[in-house]
């Protein structure tokens, strides 16, 4: 059910310096939202008049949280909102990662959101595996409670192998795939680390699902901002994803 309510920030919590974390406290129990879809954001009090999209951190009842990377000037202004300012929300938005058994997650950098939310939405984790990358260490986020949830099956790589192994996701992905195959592979990251996926998924028939992050400004497929090259045609992120199967996407237009 898609709603636009004024929420109330409960919580800022910093995760270095390019990192927050916003708990926002949501007027009624009236959602039901689901791993990969994602909110419009918006503030008067901020001069955040175009909303832009968020993808849900996790959500619980009557609050919803939301990972923010600083990247321009729209979260530029969002790291300045202080507990107890005011936000507003439309969503949630778009479809989701289903519950499924035996696949892989795939997560690069603050795409860890929607994966995250996964692992704490669905109860059946036991043949679940989870990959991470990062350029750095501060860009492996919750490793922890990652670790705590997953054990054995987190695997991380960072580009100077501050932690984890050193190199790209992607290799390890490859290599790992060599001993064990997953029914599916569930993505959410950078659009250079989903063109290597997406060879090595065609290569191992494997199906890839990719959450797409375009420009959007409206949610609602007006805008045609989030526009995103497909087989199809040209489909909105918004009202078509954001998840997308990698083998309908055309890879040479994105």
């Amino acid at each position: 059910m898609k709603n636009f309510v004024k929420g109330k920030i409960i919580e800022v919590k910093f995760l270095g310096k390019d990192y927050l974390k916003l708990k926002i406290e949501l007027p009624s129990k009236n959602f039901d939202c689901f791993p990969g879809q994602f909110f419009m954001l918006s503030s008067e009090e901020f001069d955040l008049t175009i909303p832009r999209p968020f993808s849900i951190f996790y959500h619980k009842e009557r609050t919803v949280e939301f990972l923010i990377k600083r990247i321009g000037k729209f979260t530029n202004k969002i790291f300045k909102i202080k507990k107890g300012d005011f936000i507003n929300l439309l969503g949630p938005l778009g479809n989701y990662f289903e519950e499924e058994k035996d696949i892989f997650l795939v997560a690069g950098g603050y795409g860890i959101a929607p994966i995250y939310f996964y692992l704490k939405k669905y109860n059946n984790l036991k043949n679940i595996k989870l990959f991470y990358g990062g350029k750095r260490k501060i860009d492996i986020l919750f490793f922890p409670e990652l670790k705590k949830i997953l054990k054995d099956n987190l695997f991380i790589t960072t580009e100077d192998g501050e932690i984890g192994e050193k190199g790209l996701l992607t290799g390890l992905i490859e290599r790992y795939l060599k001993k064990e195959k997953p029914s599916k592979i569930y993505a959410c990251g950078p659009l250079g680390m989903y063109k290597s996926l997406n060879e090595i998924c065609k290569r191992e028939k494997i199906k890839l699902l990719v959450s797409m992050d375009p420009i959007m400004a409206c949610g609602y497929g007006v805008c045609l901002g989030c526009v995103i090259p497909t087989k199809k045609g040209n489909l909105c992120a918004c009202t078509e994803g954001p998840i997308f199967e990698s083998d309908i996407l055309d890879w040479e237009k994105l």
